[in-house]
């Protein structure tokens, strides 16, 4: 359950170290933002997204979200801006296609759907994984679990390794 009170902030880390690039506080609804792509249309976690790293635009970077903020659209926005994204995704988010939405997989399986630079996987180990991503291509890698060889789509490998930027920014506090 979400705290009544308290001070909502959100934060830009690099993802190896910690550093925090960007942050802000989120003063209320009628926030004013900076950057020129935010309009009447922006959704809220399009609009903390973009705010945060619109001065990075077009440098290479790539950002590691979690699911909350990450969409098709918002995905294309930033790929336009020369700035990549991976992350998880929910898979009911608008511009997924229902094929993937429903299809059954089995342990083990991967499937794939690209449209415009964006590719959203969806795989199975213990559960479904959901994922996007605008440079990741489809493949299985191997890598060691509890000293087993598995093998496990590229992207989930890369994603749990380079996610924990805001908590190691955060054990720094």
């Amino acid at each position: 359950k979400a705290a009544r009170f308290g001070v909502k902030s959100y934060e830009l880390c690099e993802s190896s170290t910690g550093y925090t690039w960007n942050l802000f506080v989120y003063t209320g609804s009628d926030m004013k933002f900076t950057c020129p792509l935010i309009n009447t249309e922006t959704q809220k976690s399009e609009a903390i997204v973009l705010e945060l790293v619109h001065q990075l635009f077009g440098k290479g970077y790539t950002l590691w979200m979690d699911n909350f903020y990450n969409n098709p659209y918002l995905a294309k926005l930033l790929k336009d801006q020369k700035t990549d994204c991976v992350g998880t995704i929910k898979l009911n988010r608008q511009g997924i296609t229902k094929d993937i939405q429903k299809s059954k997989i089995n342990k083990g399986e991967i499937q794939a759907v690209h449209s415009d630079d964006v590719s959203i996987t969806k795989w199975r180990d213990k559960r479904v994984v959901s994922l996007i991503s605008t440079y990741h291509e489809v493949g299985m890698v191997s890598c060691t679990v509890n000293n087993k060889e598995v093998l496990k789509p590229g992207i989930v490998v890369e994603y749990n390794k380079n996610m924990g930027g805001v908590d190691l920014s955060d054990q720094m506090l």
